[in-house]
């Protein structure tokens, strides 16, 4: 994954890099030899704040505007090309576990991960084609947790 905070956990399984790859290939061909079937959840946390003690992400946290919350900067606004490239590394993703061999994807866009955040009003403050006043917000801030 190029997006180098796309996690908030060192303990998240990676689905990207040849060593977790490789990894991955061996559980899906043991899950489709039980007669399984099985999808990764490709996600992208956005601005939400890792709850390991000793440990932070390899680079800034990414969310649409640089806010966690209505009022709160965290993270860094994501340039277009930042977008960008975060859509093709979710592409690039589904495409692996394609070659893989998994049954499916599931895309996690909820409970305030960064596909989220891009349909809260109050963190998405943009003026581009990610963002503004055609954007129809699904909500003005994020979840409780």
């Amino acid at each position: 994954m190029r997006r180098p905070a796309s996690l908030n956990d060192p303990d998240v399984p990676r689905f990207w890099g040849e060593a977790e790859l490789a990894a991955w290939k061996t559980v899906i061909d043991a899950v489709h030899a039980a007669g399984g079937v099985m999808a990764p959840q490709l996600w992208h946390v956005g601005a939400v704040r890792t709850r390991a003690k000793d440990w932070t992400p390899p680079g800034p946290y990414d969310s649409p505007s640089g806010y966690s919350s209505p009022g709160k900067q965290f993270g860094r606004g994501m340039s277009a090309e930042d977008v960008a490239d975060a859509i093709s590394a979710f592409a690039e993703a589904a495409a692996n576990a394609k070659r893989l061999g998994f049954d499916a994807v599931e895309l996690h866009g909820a409970h305030g991960y960064l596909i989220d955040q891009f349909f809260w009003d109050g963190v998405n403050l943009r003026e581009d084609s990610f963002g503004g006043p055609g954007l129809p917000a699904a909500r003005a801030s994020p979840p409780k947790s």
